[in-house]
């Protein structure tokens, strides 16, 4: 589909949008950006097992502002043992359910440092 700025999407749909994976390509037939899409959005590059269209298994998703996860998915959502790392800020290694931090894991800064270990209760800290 070729929408109005004259860029063309190639790729899945839902809904009459953007919706699973998918590739934008500009007028002249380069592509700017590859990956994967959410109700019409961009939400950055994935690589891995897919189900149904989503990120279900092992992959790595890296997403458009310096943030990278890789471990397990199911059904489009982080969940299971991941690593989250964000460029300017650390690193979280550890369990996630529903795409969010739960179970146990470690927090570490930027340095390596760890700023918590425990367990996590959908997305906070919980104590050790």
């Amino acid at each position: 589909m070729t929408v109005p700025t004259g860029a063309k999407y190639v790729g899945q749909w839902e809904n009459t949008k953007q919706h699973g994976q998918g590739k934008l390509y500009d007028e002249s037939g380069k592509v700017i950006q590859e990956g994967t899409w959410e109700n019409g959005k961009y939400i950055g590059q994935y690589i891995g097992q897919i189900k149904d269209g989503k990120p279900h298994g092992h992959g790595t998703m890296t997403y458009p502002h310096g943030i990278k996860y890789v471990g397990q998915w199911k059904d489009g959502k982080r969940h299971g043992q991941g690593t989250e790392t964000w460029d300017r800020l650390g690193k979280y290694v550890g369990q996630f359910k529903d795409d969010t931090w739960h179970g146990q894991g470690t927090q570490y800064d930027l340095n390596g440092k760890v700023i918590n270990k425990g367990t996590w209760e959908n997305g906070k800290f919980a104590g050790k």
